[in-house]
């Protein structure tokens, strides 16, 4: 049986057996919402609500929304990663300069996200907000270059709705993709480090 529902401006198509509710360990297919808090907060929050007002709450992952009181945040971080099928990276026009180079130092959450989505070889989709131009390799870790050369999605102030329902259209497909398309990342080492 399918059944469709029209969830972050995107129509999720699934089959009995395909998209499992949370609990009992079964995993639930979501668009992961990247941001950064000092730059990308407000559009996040703004896109996370239009989504949800599609989709349902559980569907979509937004940190400072998702993760209740009390949970360990790297934790909910990792399992929501390696939960989701596609994560929008919502760079506002500072994001390009607050990408740190791990030299020893902690990376911020947003930033070691984006790396980990791309390690495990989810579809990143950047989100360019008003005013941006887009992403330069240069000066990008080369574990996160790779988002300069995917194909990037805008969300402008002035038309959120009509942006939203264009992500819909696309997003369709991608959500819809077949268990052929899924990766084994079980034995891939975490590049995750929180100290």
């Amino acid at each position: 049986m399918e059944l469709s529902v029209l969830y972050w401006g995107v129509v999720l198509v699934w089959f009995s057996g395909g998209l499992q509710g949370q609990g009992g360990g079964d995993s639930v297919e979501k668009i992961f919402i990247n941001y950064r808090k000092s730059g990308g907060a407000y559009a996040a929050a703004l896109l996370d609500h239009l989504l949800c007002s599609h989709f349902g709450e559980e569907y979509v992952f937004r940190a400072s929304r998702s993760i209740g009181p009390g949970v360990d945040y790297t934790e909910a971080l990792r399992e929501a990663v390696s939960n989701c099928k596609l994560m929008l990276v919502v760079v506002d026009e500072h994001w390009q300069r607050s990408i740190r180079i791990s030299l020893g130092s902690t990376l911020p959450c947003w930033q070691m996200e984006v790396r980990e989505a791309i390690r495990q070889k989810k579809r990143v989709i950047p989100v360019l907000l008003s005013g941006v131009g887009g992403i330069s390799e240069f000066g990008l870790p080369a574990d996160i270059s790779q988002i300069a050369r995917l194909q990037y999605m805008r969300f402008d102030y002035r038309n959120p709705s009509k942006d939203v329902d264009i992500m819909a259209s696309a997003l369709r497909g991608i959500l819809s993709e077949g268990e052929s398309e899924a990766r084994n990342i079980a034995n891939l080492p975490s590049l995750w480090s929180w100290e």
